[in-house]
């Protein structure tokens, strides 16, 4: 299926890092002369995708008709995020850092509700949209922007975490936002 020459990408759980690497062929797709991807992109939507899916799919089990705060969403996991919850057809509410990016998630990816993630009015913003919260956040923020947005969770939600800043800095985090069963 595949030829000498052919620009592929793939995964492998086994030695990545090294020079060469044998990959099962059902593991690699070829990318399409027309893809404006770098390499190096390319490199990382395998292990973006499969974070998204497991995270979505196998640990929170998103379903239809569910809502999902996706922080930071005009990056590669927000965007693939955004993808995954409309072909299952979950609502998706996002943040984004400049009214650019907003204006992008709104024309391009259909996303109806964009707020400002550079600061914590996405809130009040989210609030007055649905008073019992969000069912799912798929978090990037650290510090305050965290903790405020747990606030946002519906009972039962759940707070997916792809931020590694707090864990590695040890950073508190007040369990009282996850009575709820959350």
């Amino acid at each position: 299926k595949f030829q000498a020459g052919d620009h592929v990408v793939g995964i492998s759980a086994h030695g990545v890092l090294h020079s060469h690497v044998v990959v099962d062929s059902s593991q690699v797709v070829c990318i399409p002369s027309e893809c404006p991807l770098t390499d190096e992109q390319l490199s990382v939507m395998p292990v973006v995708c499969l974070t998204v899916i497991y995270s979505l799919k196998y640990r929170v089990h998103l379903r239809a008709g569910q809502t999902v705060l996706i922080h930071a969403a005009t990056g590669g996991a927000g965007q693939i995020c955004i993808q995954y919850c409309q072909y299952i057809g979950a609502r998706v509410i996002a943040t984004a850092g400049t009214e650019e990016k907003r204006r992008f998630l709104r024309e391009h990816s259909g996303v109806e509700h964009v707020f400002n993630s550079r600061d914590t009015s996405f809130v009040n913003h989210i609030r007055q949209i649905l008073p019992q919260g969000v069912d799912v956040i798929v978090n990037s923020f650290s510090g305050h922007f965290l903790k405020e947005s747990i606030k946002l969770l519906a009972c039962h939600g759940h707070f997916v975490e792809w931020s590694k800043r707090d864990i590695y800095h040890n950073n508190i985090l007040s369990m009282f936002q996850l009575r709820s069963d959350c």
